[in-house]
């Protein structure tokens, strides 16, 4: 009797481990989905924030939560096909306008780090004003971007928004989280 019960016992703690390892997977599986998701950079338009050809992880959960917010850094793709990584700059019912080479949110100008002047080229003056659920976004290199400014993206729903990059892999001399 004592050695059907070892028996068993057995069974159990080995269920137990495969019951175990197999969560693990499964929830290493959902974290790699959600939080790794590789993109890779093209071309200069947020240089020298991410770099062309950059591997990039995205977080798709990043606004399961939250909403996005001013200065995020966003993976964005358009219903015509664009893909990129841009920068929020104006949030939902704001009234974006970039006038004499400043970057206005209702009328006042924008106090930011990441560009010295920001113009609209091929384009020349913008004023547009946010719907809900629109952000206006910028590339961190203005002569190379193509962003809200132009027709081309406009302002981007929050359902284009597909995640934040938050860690380059590759080249290995700039991995680390992206700032």
């Amino acid at each position: 009797m004592k050695e059907e019960m070892s028996v068993s016992g057995l069974a159990r703690k080995v269920i137990g481990i495969l019951a175990g390892i197999l969560l693990i997977l499964v929830l290493a599986r959902f974290f790699l989905v959600k939080f790794g998701v590789i993109y890779i950079a093209s071309g200069s338009s947020m240089k020298s924030t991410i770099e062309d050809e950059d591997v990039l992880l995205i977080n798709e959960m990043a606004y399961t939560f939250s909403t996005p917010k001013r200065f995020d850094l966003v993976l964005i793709k358009k219903d015509n096909g664009y893909e990129g990584v841009k920068r929020i700059v104006g949030l939902p019912g704001e009234n974006i306008g970039i006038s004499g080479g400043k970057l206005l949110i209702n009328g006042k100008e924008l106090e930011q780090k990441y560009w010295n002047q920001v113009y609209a080229p091929r384009i020349g003056e913008v004023s547009v004003t946010l719907a809900e659920k629109e952000y206006f976004v910028l590339g961190d290199n203005l002569a190379a971007s193509e962003d809200s400014r132009s027709e081309v993206i406009g302002p981007v729903k929050e359902s284009e928004i597909m995640g934040i990059p938050w860690f380059c892999i590759y080249p290995f001399t700039d991995m680390g989280i992206v700032r």
